[in-house]
């Protein structure tokens, strides 16, 4: 009970700054507040999660490419389906009492996975529908889940032992193999954003990072080419209309860098960056 009664007072808490964080969203990251469709975001989060935990591939701060055909996402719709009407079965079997122990323990797991990240589930138009951070501790449901159910196939089948020892050890291999990729993409900033855009080529953020990076580089025409493409993706970005206006003026474009600037302000006016500059520019110019 004390546990419930203080994460109860923490959700009223924050309950009330839903609209603080919807004006966030709208006026720092330019999402669209209206948000995904239940039918779509709760099949896509939950079997997403399922496939990053069992295979961390395709890995982004911001996973954007949430285009999928028919077949996938009854596909995902289905494994969703699954997930819930094993958690069902064992629940009605433990209100029978006829559950055995790794059917509770199946059962606790995979209902913690749920609750987990049912917060973020049910958030429309406040969350990202999949991000890899919202499932860190979902996570560790799956896992023992996995786990007990291994365990239990083991004791069951003794004279395939050797089998599952040999199925272990390629698991363990493997994400091994992922680990010391992934570690490699995170040795600095460059590095991430550029192995990111990889899997996630229609993140606005990305190309405004990857913009300030070219731009670091000297690269400055890669550093505008990445800047427009985050407009063209998300057309009220103002901050990579300022970020690009900052190029044109490092590159001696003044009359560019004025046109962006205004933009800049036009769609975000709590840019005061974009009025500092523009002022400075328009003084050079005694005008």
């Amino acid at each position: 009970m004390p546990y419930f009664l203080i994460s109860a007072g923490w959700f009223l808490i924050n309950f009330f700054k839903l609209e603080l964080r919807a004006a966030s969203l709208q006026q720092d990251f330019y999402q669209n507040q209206s948000g995904a469709h239940p039918l779509f975001q709760i099949p896509v989060s939950i079997s997403y999660y399922l496939q990053l935990i069992f295979w961390p591939d395709k890995l982004s701060l911001y996973q954007t490419e949430m285009f999928f055909s028919s077949t996938e996402y009854w596909l995902r719709f289905g494994i969703t389906v699954l997930l819930l009407a094993i958690i069902i079965f064992t629940f009605i079997k433990i209100l029978i009492k006829k559950a055995s122990q790794l059917e509770r323990q199946i059962f606790f797991w995979l209902s913690f996975f749920i609750i987990t990240v049912l917060p973020t589930l049910l958030a429309f138009g406040l969350a990202w529908v999949v991000a890899e951070r919202y499932a860190y501790l979902a996570g560790l449901g799956i896992m023992v889940s996995f786990v007990l159910l291994w365990h239990g196939l083991n004791e069951k089948f003794y004279e395939t032992k050797k089998m599952y020892w040999l199925i272990g050890i390629l698991i363990i291999l493997a994400l091994g193999a992922r680990t010391i990729t992934r570690n490699r993409d995170w040795k600095n900033q460059d590095t991430l954003w550029l192995a990111t855009v990889k899997v996630a080529p229609s993140g606005h953020v990305i190309h405004n990072n990857l913009g300030d990076m070219y731009g670091r580089w000297q690269q400055y025409d890669k550093s505008i080419a990445e800047y427009k493409t985050a407009i063209v993706i998300q057309p009220n970005y103002a901050d990579a209309m300022h970020n690009l206006a900052n190029t044109y003026l490092e590159i001696g474009n003044v009359e560019q860098a004025i046109y962006w600037y205004a933009q800049a302000i036009k769609y975000g006016p709590h840019l005061w960056q974009s009025y500092q500059n523009l002022g400075a520019i328009y003084y050079q110019l005694k005008h």
